[in-house]
């Protein structure tokens, strides 16, 4: 009887303990320019508005990235990279386990001449 009892308390525990990264969100996307080719080497960061906790990626060969590990909040994200003027998006809100996809279109940077 006591065996038993040991294997349904391990089991209430294990089932009460959820892992950290299931309360974690991830935001993905690709980083392209207004043609639609992709970016590879865009960096992208998220600022946590309430925090000033910040997360950064990099956009892959395929303009691809990924930033994992954010906590459910709202975010500034800014993708930037050289040549092209810099994109930000003042207000995404990650909620508890979220996937969210956030796609970005760069544009040629100007010279501004004075």
């Amino acid at each position: 009887m006591s065996r038993r009892l040991s294997w349904m308390v391990v089991g209430v525990l294990l089932l009460s303990v959820s892992p950290s990264a299931a309360q974690d969100a991830t935001l993905n996307g690709t980083v392209m320019d207004e043609s639609k080719s992709v970016l590879p080497g865009a960096t992208v960061t998220a600022t946590s508005l309430a925090t000033g906790r910040v997360i950064e990626g990099v956009s892959d060969e395929r303009g691809e990235y990924r930033l994992i590990g954010l906590r459910p909040d709202r975010y500034e994200v800014k993708v930037e990279l050289a040549g092209f003027a810099a994109v930000v998006v003042s207000d995404i809100e990650l909620l508890v386990g979220q996937n969210a996809t956030v796609p970005f279109t760069l544009k040629l940077a100007t010279l501004d001449e004075t």
